[in-house]
């Protein structure tokens, strides 16, 4: 077996910093996308909503679709906790996280089979 360097502390000090400035741009993002479903309970389709949930991002603040994942997977989970939200999330919210999962799913596989080149990989 290979021996593994250890990390030094000004990188992980480095990596910490980084992380804690998109964890509380996420978590921001996360608030206002929860806020959004609790006020509006929008019932478009899955294309409309993300387009309404990338406006909710600061100026100049880039989306990924991780970022939207994670936060309709949070505001699904955080609102079906909630008696008064229970129909929306059931019949509504929870359509559009399995639909978010799948797309996300799918552009994850095409991102993969684009760095590999391959169409012949089995895991997929």
């Amino acid at each position: 077996m290979s021996q593994i360097n250890p990390v030094s502390a000004a990188a992980l000090a480095a990596y910490s910093s980084a992380s804690d400035e998109e964890n509380a741009t996420g978590s921001n993002f996360n608030t206002k996308v929860l806020d959004f479903f609790k006020q509006n309970q929008p019932e478009g389709s899955l294309n409309e909503v993300l387009a309404q949930l990338k406006n909710l991002a600061a100026p100049g603040e880039k989306i990924s679709m991780q970022q939207l994942n994670s936060a309709i997977l949070i505001a699904d989970g955080t609102l079906r906790k909630d008696p008064e939200y229970k129909t929306y999330t059931d019949s509504t919210l929870d359509r559009m996280t399995t639909q978010m999962l799948g797309v996300n799913m799918f552009y994850n596989n095409m991102l993969y089979k684009s760095f590999t080149k391959t169409d012949d990989d089995t895991s997929l």
